[in-house]
């Protein structure tokens, strides 16, 4: 039985996601799956854990949100749904969720002309992909006004190399 040495990388990743301009009713898609572009030393693999996400809404709307991780094992990304509209999932995306992180609209802290949030539980989410990303995708669940680029969001990864 052989030993396996491995070395851990911690990174901070910036998603700033193209979402839906205008008014969402509740439970809308915010944002369809984006990919979240990740470093490894292997080019055709990647393992480790999100281990937090932080949420910078520049726009100042403090909406609760879930923030959907999929693994899709394809170039194709999955399709939460059209921007704007309900969420329309097929099963085959659905089994590729990893995991989901909502963020209440009690959790965001008010900087004036913008606000931060974090989930109300961080739990760690695992992953082991054939390749260097994850797809991400937010549901609006409050609803209410949107813009193309007033979101960012900032994942904590630990890499396995």
């Amino acid at each position: 039985m052989g030993n396996a040495l491995s070395n851990f990388t911690t990174r901070v990743y910036n998603l700033t996601l193209s979402s839906f301009n205008g008014a969402l009713d509740a439970a809308d898609v915010m944002a369809d799956f984006e990919k979240l572009e990740l470093q490894s030393y292997s080019s055709a693999h990647c393992r480790g854990t999100i281990n937090n996400v932080f949420v910078v809404d520049g726009d100042d709307l403090g909406q609760e949100l879930n923030i959907i991780i999929s693994d899709k094992p394809d170039t194709t990304p999955p399709v939460l749904g059209t921007e704007g509209a309900a969420v329309t999932i097929t099963d085959a995306d659905a089994t590729t969720i990893l995991g989901v992180y909502n963020i209440p609209v009690a959790n965001y802290t008010d900087l004036v002309s913008s606000q931060v949030a974090k989930p109300d539980v961080s739990a760690p989410i695992p992953f082991n992909v054939a390749r260097n990303y994850l797809y991400i995708g937010v549901q609006g669940i409050t609803g209410g006004a949107t813009t193309t680029s007033g979101l960012t969001l900032r994942f904590t990864v630990t890499i396995e190399n």
